[in-house]
């Protein structure tokens, strides 16, 4: 059994390491050769293909309760009356806040939390897809891309990513939210005709609930904008003031919540 594992290991490892080194071939090709014009048919199939994430959807019966009770432990305790930061702490950030409103409307129990994990997950998996199309305009190179890299990666784990809620979307959910609307933005026929990123209540918005989402969220909320500002802003000087600005919303929404 022992030889047989290491065996499927191995053979799981050549799999994973082929579709890789075929997803960058692929890349290589789009982005160094010419395009192909794509057809009225084959944009229905990669819009289709796009929410195809929605098969992905399902509700296990092997919750690592160990994970998840890191969120449900603090959600149950708000919903009895608990102060976030004051009587309930979660390692994890505000996240778990999602769950108690979940619990106001729906059964207290596991299944429902998976449910809401794996909704959260698949809608996670769209928007990656959403922002991939926009990147590969080819029809066949998306299908291929996008079936190596959402479904590729989703069968090749060893389990589903819905066994533990921290895997995925209740860590990276608005930060995928927020890549979303930047790539959108980012890709405008006329860039010049979209106003600043912070003039947006939207973006605004996105932005504080990366804030208040997770420490991992905040991280690569920094790490994108910044990178936006770096592709799209002229002169050192703006881009200066943009980070500061960035910053200063970050620390801005800690001390609100330090204040209240």
């Amino acid at each position: 059994l022992l030889y047989f594992h290491n065996l499927n290991q191995n053979m799981v490892l050549w799999v994973f390491s082929g579709a890789s080194l075929l997803a960058i071939m692929l890349l290589v090709q789009i982005f160094f050769f010419e395009k192909r014009k794509a057809s009225k048919f084959s944009k229905y199939y990669t819009t289709i293909l796009c929410f195809s994430p929605i098969l992905l959807f399902d509700v296990v019966n092997n919750f690592d309760v160990e994970h998840y009770n890191a969120y449900v432990a603090p959600a149950i305790a708000v919903l009895h009356g608990k102060i976030p930061l004051i009587d309930v702490f979660c390692h994890y950030g505000f996240s778990y806040l999602l769950f108690t409103l979940v619990f106001l409307f729906l059964p207290n129990n596991y299944a429902v939390l998976g449910a809401v994990v794996s909704a959260l997950n698949v809608w996670c998996l769209i928007l990656f897809l959403l922002m991939l199309k926009r990147v590969v305009k080819n029809p066949t190179y998306f299908l291929i891309l996008s079936i190596t890299t959402v479904f590729g990666s989703h069968y090749l784990l060893a389990h589903s990513e819905n066994i533990i809620p921290s895997a995925l979307a209740m860590r990276y959910f608005p930060t995928f939210l927020i890549m979303y609307c930047l790539f959108k933005r980012f890709y405008t026929a006329d860039s010049n005709t979209n106003p600043g990123l912070f003039a947006s209540p939207i973006i605004v918005g996105l932005l504080i609930l990366n804030v208040l989402w997770s420490i991992e969220s905040i991280l690569f909320l920094w790490v994108m904008v910044s990178a936006y500002f770096w592709l799209t802003i002229d002169t050192w000087k703006e881009l200066c003031i943009a980070i500061i600005k960035l910053i200063a919303l970050t620390l801005g929404v800690y001390l609100v919540i330090a204040l209240v």
